[in-house]
């Protein structure tokens, strides 16, 4: 009986401290730091991050250099994972002292590192990493020309990010610069305290951007797809190098993964999961998004991830001589297509690259809201592993329509204040000419999130406006053309229109009544529009009616 009792005692205790271990934290040692020297610069609304060293000394210096992001990283982490049960955080525990053995131990060493620097647990660092690999998340488009089908012969790789979190991590995107003692040097858009690739480009010509696609073949003993990327990112100089080191490591998820390369003069996508790899190649241009081609996909909706490759195929296909302004224009589609699903560009698109690989010339949208393709584009050359800002293209015209309800609502919850938010505004609106009714609507916002100063000056840009046309009107020759003469009226209708709204919106009922009035009381030889003279009628009539 004594025995029967100690043996279940051993049978219920080994699962228990099996448990216990995968609870224990993790720690990793690093080597010596003799280099923590990093540099920050900001373009835009984008910061610029340099690194330099040994594995351990780049992880040191991205811990200094972002210890408050990757703070603001934990918190959102820690928000995620704090509903999951005891279970589900046995098997992430499993996944994670999984991953952690199968990765390459400089890899651990810059993890560690960047958990010493900044004060968060290896545990975090880790889980950063291989977020993707724990839960399969998934949206992004990349798109790529080259040869006759470019305007001048170059590869223009374009590729958009889309992540759930993109409410959460639209302003936390850094712009990585490796210069590492040994591999290539390149450049990574990412996140604080991760040290994988998803949207990159080394100083060989070869660019990539990752798609996660769901796959009945994963395995969590492999290296997680941002690291492994990374090392392509560090060896690579070609597409067979690419496929050569896919090949020679574990992988873990599937995934979809679009290479350009200078030396090669091309662009290829890479199918695989853990147990299959495809090259997928096309003539002079391609398009890959969040599902197979070749390989079986797991019984998933691919609806959106379908419609946004279709959508990129038809516009790409109808037309020749592609320039980077119609690349621009592809990843900044809101279209929705025929079967009614995603756009290319959407609220979840957290940021966008351009890669020219051939000239060493990339185009980054990050950090000017949600829809992060409609901000701007900011033009680097990157060579011998040195960043230089040329210029940017601008927003889009798209971007107030798409991002004021974001804002405001980030305004509601107390995530943002109403300066900062004007910060991003002021951005899109500066240099730039409104039509009245944009101003409008720009005053409407202004008004939600009460940003009083900056009303009256939108008011003033009407005002000067109106008076301009009010001057025209006075100066208006009597043999004008009758064409030219309806339209003159009618601007100045819609003018005084547009300011009388403008007051009617912020409640200055002093200006509000004069401008009725004169929209009520100024018929120019017996001229003036019906609609707009009975909407003066109509607002005087409803606010000051009880004066006479």
């Amino acid at each position: 009986m004594k025995k029967f009792v100690y043996s279940l005692l051993i049978i219920l205790l080994i699962p228990i401290l099996y448990i216990f271990y995968l609870f224990i934290p993790l720690h990793y040692g690093i080597d010596n730091i003799n280099n923590k020297n990093f540099k920050i610069e900001k373009v835009g609304n984008l910061k610029i991050l340099y690194l330099s060293g040994t594995h351990s000394e780049i992880g040191y210096q991205h811990g200094l250099a972002l210890k408050e992001e990757i703070s603001k990283m934990r918190n959102l982490l820690s928000k995620e994972l704090e509903n999951k049960n005891f279970f589900e955080k046995i098997v992430i525990r499993y996944t994670m002292k999984n991953y952690f053995r199968s990765i390459p131990s400089e890899y651990k060493k810059e993890m560690s590192a960047i958990a010493k620097a900044s004060g968060a647990s290896l545990d975090t660092i880790l889980l950063l990493n291989i977020y993707d690999e724990l839960f399969n998340l998934y949206g992004c488009t990349n798109v790529s020309v080259w040869g006759k089908k470019s305007v001048d012969g170059n590869i223009i790789h374009g590729r958009n990010l889309d992540y759930f979190l993109s409410d959460k991590l639209w302003n936390l995107n850094v712009l990585f610069v490796y210069n590492a003692t040994d591999g290539n040097n390149f450049i990574s858009l990412t996140w604080p305290g991760l040290i994988g690739v998803l949207t990159g480009m080394n100083n060989k010509g070869i660019s990539l951007g990752s798609m996660t696609s769901v796959s009945i073949n994963q395995q969590t003993n492999g290296i997680p797809t941002g690291i492994l990327y990374r090392i392509i990112m560090e060896n690579a100089k070609n597409i067979s190098d690419v496929e050569n080191i896919l090949k020679a490591n574990k992988r873990t998820i599937g995934n979809n993964l679009m290479i350009s390369s200078k030396n090669d003069k091309k662009t290829v996508v890479f199918e695989f999961d853990s147990k299959n790899l495809e090259r997928v190649e096309s003539k002079e241009w391609i398009v890959s998004t969040n599902h197979f081609t070749t390989l079986k996909n797991k019984e998933e909706d691919y609806s959106g991830s379908i419609s946004r490759k279709i959508i990129a195929e038809e516009y790409l296909e109808n037309k020749q001589n592609i320039t980077l302004s119609n690349i621009v224009e592809t990843m900044r589609n809101l279209d929705t297509g025929n079967i009614g699903n995603q756009s290319i560009c959407r609220s979840d698109t957290v940021h966008s690259a351009i890669f020219l690989p051939i000239t060493g010339e990339v185009y980054i949208a990050a950090n000017d809201g949600i829809y992060a393709s409609l901000g701007r584009y900011f033009h680097f050359l990157f060579k011998q592993g040195k960043l230089k800002y040329i210029d940017y293209i601008d927003y889009s015209d798209e971007y107030f329509s798409f991002l004021n309800n974001f804002f405001y609502y980030k305004y509601q919850v107390e995530e943002m204040d109403n300066k900062e938010i004007m910060h991003y505004i002021e951005s899109f609106t500066k240099n730039r000419k409104f039509d009245d009714m944009d101003i409008i609507k720009i005053i409407q916002f202004y008004k939600n999130i009460d940003l009083k100063e900056k009303i009256y000056e939108y008011i003033e840009r009407l005002k000067r406006h109106f008076e301009s046309y009010q001057q025209k009107i006075k100066k208006m020759n009597k043999d004008i053309d009758p064409v030219d003469r309806f339209l003159l009226l009618n601007h100045y209708d819609a003018s005084l229109f547009f300011l009388v709204e403008g007051y009617k919106i912020i409640g200055d009922m002093e200006n509000l009544k004069k401008y009725c009035e004169i929209g009520i009381n100024d018929g120019i030889d017996g001229e003036s529009n019906a609609w707009y003279e009975m909407k003066f009628k109509e607002y005087y009539k409803k606010y000051f009616s009880h004066e006479t």
